[in-house]
């Protein structure tokens, strides 16, 4: 195999590993803020259910 195809066989390589870290990174950001999001929600229910434990005691 000539250089010259090596060398292109070894920049294509390296453009795609690039690519797919830098996909890797983006999908792991998105699930962070996802569970975060997740996380937010289950705080809003628990609050919703004190609120109504404490309505339905006191009244």
């Amino acid at each position: 195999m000539p250089f010259r195809k090596i060398g292109k066989k070894l920049e294509d390589l390296a453009h795609t590993t690039a690519k797919k870290t830098g996909e890797l990174y983006d999908t792991t950001k998105l699930n962070l803020e996802i569970k975060k999001e997740e996380n937010n929600i289950e705080d809003i229910y628990i609050e919703i259910g004190k609120y109504c434990f404490e309505r339905s005691k006191s009244g």
